[in-house]
């Protein structure tokens, strides 16, 4: 048994950004494109398109850059600022994981220790930002 915890930014009481949205940056900054990380995420170029356009109205800034064909293909890339989004969302993750953790440990004994693994991270390991599923932002 352990606990977990899911976390998502808002705004005004709106939600701005959450573990959907996060599934999907990740899948642009793996594939290089916008439709293979949808096709990953199971979901339509045109909702992740609108997704990404939401999400970027809401926080103010853009998150991917489009790329046109040529000799190397087209393709979409996260933006320095969509990067560091990333990042900061999955080691708020991360952080919020270990508090949920040291808390289990301490209310209802055994270890703080993970048990799957280690903490979530964008790159290895299981827990909530790796389950690939239709961003709900």
């Amino acid at each position: 048994m352990r606990a977990r915890a899911k976390v998502w930014l808002e705004d005004g009481g709106r939600m701005v950004f959450g573990e959907g949205a996060y599934q999907l940056l990740a899948g642009i900054r793996r594939h290089g494109s916008l439709s293979g990380a949808a096709g990953e995420l199971r979901m339509s170029y045109r909702m992740a398109w609108g997704v990404i356009r939401k999400l970027e109205g809401r926080l103010g800034y853009p998150l991917v850059e489009s790329r046109v064909g040529g000799e190397e293909g087209g393709g979409t890339v996260l933006t320095r600022a969509g990067e560091d989004l990333l990042e900061r969302f999955a080691e708020l993750q991360r952080r919020v994981d270990g508090c949920a953790r040291a808390a289990f440990a301490e209310l209802f004994g055994g270890s703080a220790g993970p048990t799957d693994g280690g903490p979530a991270s964008p790159d290895v390991g299981p827990g909530p930002l790796h389950e690939a599923r239709s961003p709900r932002m």
